[in-house]
């Protein structure tokens, strides 16, 4: 699954269908610096690609009011994972996507 959870609002439910099915919780939990999720917002909101179901929340382009709301969001891991990988996505261009996998494998003892 992938998604912006909240550890209030959906920890205990995943935790739940992972007990109801059976399955291993491996969370990649990705950070940023607020500024760059700020931007990316703002680029996605203006791209005009964005799903119709994924309405904007009208700030604009230079809205620090947005980086202050982003900054005051407790941004944290699920806390329900078997194993929990931490990424920086600030520079998405240096995410090793191999690497993650590896690192999940490793504590599964796929490798």
């Amino acid at each position: 699954m992938e998604s912006n959870f909240d550890r209030r609002l959906h920890g205990q439910q995943i935790e739940e269908l992972a007990r109801r099915y059976g399955f291993d919780v491996a969370e990649v939990h990705c950070t940023a610096d607020v500024r760059t999720l700020a931007r990316r917002y703002r680029d996605r909101e203006s791209s005009g690609d964005r799903h119709p179901g994924h309405e904007g929340f009208g700030y604009e382009a230079d809205d620090d009011g947005f980086v202050a709301e982003l900054a005051g969001r407790d941004h944290v891991p699920l806390g329900i994972a078997n194993v929990t990988i931490g990424v920086d996505t600030s520079v998405g261009e240096q995410v090793d996507l191999g690497d993650v996998i590896a690192k999940i494998g490793e504590v599964k003892g796929w490798t």
